[in-house]
């Protein structure tokens, strides 16, 4: 017996595939029909049923009946008789959905060449009203957009561009839209756009960001920012790139010329990030600090002050950081030791999310002026001190105290210099290890630069002088380098005597406190002059009254 299988049945076969076709036919999300060249319809599925709104197989049926004759004779028929000629034909359609209202239709017509299907036409229509909205909305937001805007393919060419591009470089979009982009950029520009583009957008692919210039057709150049970004469509590289192009030029210009404001302020601009680290410092600033102000960059502010303004400092970061505007007076610590006293107005920074980012301050030196209005409240004080009911001895005492009060230091002397024993007398001290008040305090002036004051009559401003100091819990002494300053107080004939003032901290300006100090040494010997003068004076009333007291009493004995 023959166990061979028979060949199944062609026409069984056909029949099945044809089935399948159907199925396929019916369950896809395009809108399918087939026509033949008088416009009846063989087939259409249910896509293409329910968008012009009919049940139902309307096989038989001619596009007339369906779609009205307007659409027939004007569109419909001129394409099956183009496609009936040329095989196929493409092109977009509207329709007016019954209920969705106007649509754009992609349609392609397609000749069936089968010899039992000859003079049939496939129509598959799909629905992109949506897609060309998309591209009607970019269109409108690529061309109104104020951001210049242009696409550039792998080679460098323009392939279009928008109105503003178009304005920041001067040229008309079509005449740009014929130029290579390394026709509107410099050379070494070029070069970054071009690695950029290669090695970042179409390798990688990321979208990058870089500041660049762009050539004006006037000869000049536009500072601008560049973003890039690989331009796909749908999963694939399209070979295209979107440039966004920020004309930043204004923008530079006016920060060239705020940092020429900044950089020529007389004022110290000094600004930290939030961890109170220097970001940028002024020239003035700088040189109020005695450093190289590009030096500070970087630097902490902490390094430039002493235990105390630390301390104060933290308590002021705090209140930054809380969104604290205030103006304060601080002392910073110069590169040379001494303090510079300084009048801040501080301000926070915070970013666009409202985070802090540090703060900006604008900083006097006020150290000049404090001296100022420090000589004139000493001498207010004297003057006042001179009115009083006092003694000369205790003017004296009292003075150094008063000084060092209002001149900010810590030890004061006033010191009556004799010529005969070559010595100072202590009048009255401040500071002083070894004084004490009411006693007998000399020093031998041979030894002591306030002595070589007395003699001559010279002022000395000596910023690294050489004197004891008693710690606070007085039990211990430290020899330390002084700043220390000494003016004569004129007399009659020789000095009277001194003032002397010291500080173990740097000074600031001792060329400006030894001017004060002149002054008030000054005044001070002229009211010693006045009191002496007074003092003379009565006693000669007193002698002239014993003389004509005893001369009256000689008369009333002769008598």
């Amino acid at each position: 017996m023959d166990n061979a299988r028979t060949p199944p049945n062609e026409g069984v076969e056909t029949d099945r595939l044809a089935s399948v076709y159907r199925l396929l036919v019916e369950a896809s999300a395009d809108m399918v029909a087939v026509l033949d060249l008088d416009g009846v319809y063989v087939l259409a599925n249910r896509a293409y049923r329910e968008f012009h709104g009919v049940e139902g197989d309307i096989s038989g049926q001619t596009v007339q009946d369906i779609l009205g004759s307007a659409l027939w004779e004007t569109e419909i028929r001129p394409q099956i008789q183009r496609c009936a000629e040329s095989c196929s034909a493409r092109f977009r359609s509207h329709r007016h959905h019954p209920t969705l209202g106007p649509k754009v239709l992609e349609t392609a017509y397609d000749r069936i060449e089968e010899s039992d299907a000859d003079g049939l036409i496939v129509a598959v229509l799909r629905d992109i009203t949506r897609e060309v909205q998309e591209d009607h909305h970019y269109r409108l937001l690529f061309q109104s957009s104020r951001t210049g805007l242009a696409i550039i393919d792998r080679d460098g060419r323009i392939l279009d561009t928008n109105p503003a591009l178009a304005e920041i470089v001067g040229r008309s979009r079509d005449e740009l839209n014929t130029l290579p982009i390394s026709d509107i950029m410099p050379g070494d520009a070029f070069r970054e756009a071009d690695e950029v583009a290669q090695r970042r957008v179409f390798a990688a692919p990321h979208a990058a960001e870089w500041d660049s210039v762009l050539l004006h057709a006037s000869g000049g150049r536009r500072h601008v920012q560049v973003t890039a970004w690989l331009v796909r469509s749908g999963q694939e590289d399209a070979g295209r790139m979107m440039l966004q192009v920020r004309d930043l030029t204004e923008l530079r210009e006016s920060e060239s010329r705020y940092r020429r404001v900044v950089e020529n302020a007389q004022e110290g601009i000094w600004v930290i990030d939030e961890n109170a680290v220097t970001v940028y410092a002024n020239p003035s600033i700088g040189r109020m600090l005695g450093y190289d102000h590009r030096k500070m960059v970087g630097c902490h502010i902490f390094e430039f002050m002493d235990d105390d303004g630390r301390e104060f400092a933290r308590g002021k970061l705090e209140r930054r950081a809380d969104g604290i505007a205030e103006q304060y007076e601080f002392p910073f610590l110069h590169a040379d030791g001494h303090h510079v006293l300084t009048t801040m107005a501080v301000s926070p920074v915070f970013d666009a999310n409202h985070d802090f980012r540090g703060a900006v301050a604008g900083i006097i030196d006020v150290t000049e002026l404090r001296a100022s209005r420090a000589q004139s409240e000493a001498i207010r004080l004297l003057s006042e001190l001179f009115l009083s009911p006092r003694s000369l001895d205790q003017i004296l005492e009292e003075t150094p105290a008063l000084l060092a009060a209002t001149l900010g230091y810590p030890s004061a002397a006033v010191e009556e210099y004799l010529p005969d024993e070559n010595s100072l007398l202590f009048r009255g001290a401040v500071g002083i290890p070894d004084y004490r008040s009411g006693e007998d305090f000399r020093v031998d002036a041979s030894v002591s630069p306030a002595g070589e004051v007395a003699r001559t009559g010279r002022s000395l401003a000596e910023p690294n002088f050489t004197a004891r100091w008693s710690a606070p819990d007085a039990r211990l002494e430290k020899v330390l380098p002084t700043s220390f300053i000494c003016a004569p107080i004129p007399g009659q004939s020789t000095s009277f005597g001194v003032i002397s003032m010291a500080d173990p901290k740097p000074r600031a300006d001792l060329s400006s406190e030894m001017a004060a100090l002149e002054i008030i040494a000054k005044h001070l010997g002229s009211e010693i002059a006045r009191r002496r003068a007074v003092e003379e004076l009565r006693e000669s009333e007193r002698s002239y009254t014993s003389l004509v007291s005893n001369l009256s009493g000689m008369v009333y004995r002769c008598a």
